[in-house]
């Protein structure tokens, strides 16, 4: 049986594609952030106009939480469940961000619309967001990273959008109501 030159190179290409997918994957897995990592250090704008750092918060409690785009359905219902919750995450001196690729312009609407209590940080470059592991080519991946003293103490890949609050009081072992 005599195969074509274009038969045998496809073959080939389509192999060489197939472990040069399975190499990219294992690296992204290894790169991967987990807990006990030190968090990435950022700098970003928030929607009140002021940067924020993360070694602006020191040994505190620090939740960023990333979502896809301001009022969209679902993200919505997360950042009016994480306001609803806010009190309680206070009380707990926790200090809560949200993280997107949009502009803060787009933030600040989205913040005054829904009456939300805490800061929203624009990544245009999405550099943090991809340091977080929330990239993708399409849209911001919802997660939510919880960081104290600097390290990151669990990440939030399940996120219920109704009861987002009480899934990090719950992470951070602290009782909700």
């Amino acid at each position: 049986m005599m195969y074509s030159f274009k038969t045998i190179f496809s073959f080939i290409a389509i192999a060489l594609l197939c472990v040069a997918t399975a190499h990219l994957s294992a690296a992204r897995r290894k790169s991967r952030l987990k807990v006990g990592d030190m968090a990435p250090e950022f700098a970003l704008q928030g929607d009140n106009g002021k940067t924020y750092s993360l070694s602006d918060f020191g040994d505190q409690k620090v939740v960023l939480f990333f979502y896809p785009k301001d009022e969209s359905f679902y993200c919505t219902q997360q950042v009016c469940s994480l306001a609803q919750g806010y009190s309680l995450l206070k009380k707990q001196a926790i200090t809560l961000f949200g993280i997107n690729h949009q502009p803060i312009e787009a933030h600040a609407e989205f913040k005054k619309k829904h009456e939300l209590p805490f800061v929203l940080l624009s990544d245009p470059s999405s550099q943090t967001i991809r340091a977080y592991g929330a990239y993708s080519p399409l849209y911001t991946k919802r997660i939510t990273v919880l960081i104290e003293n600097g390290k990151i103490v669990k990440i939030l890949r399940k996120i219920d959008v109704n009861k987002h609050a009480d899934q990090i009081l719950k992470a951070f072992a602290i009782a909700g109501d």
